[in-house]
């Protein structure tokens, strides 16, 4: 609602958001009842992500990735350079 998250009716705290990311015609998507054996994504960047909001709900096989790194938050990285 308005770009911001809910769950359950309760805000979803996402600070890694940026507020400019949170506009577009897809930041207003309603309330929605994922189904059973169901994932609901949305990706990062809202206003420009092809997520769930425009393709609906994926099966779990349709998600894949594999982290390598984890550089945030990004001082800790830089303590580690140096």
């Amino acid at each position: 609602e308005n770009g911001i998250l809910y769950v359950n009716g309760e805000m979803y705290e996402e600070d890694y958001i940026s507020d400019a990311y949170r506009s577009g015609y897809l930041n207003n998507f309603s309330d929605y009842t994922v189904p059973e054996g169901y994932y609901f994504v949305m990706g990062d960047h809202r206003n420009n992500s092809n997520d769930s909001r425009s393709v609906g709900p994926i099966t779990r096989d349709m998600i894949v990735g594999h982290v390598e790194r984890v550089i945030l938050p990004i001082s800790k990285f830089w303590d580690k350079v140096e």
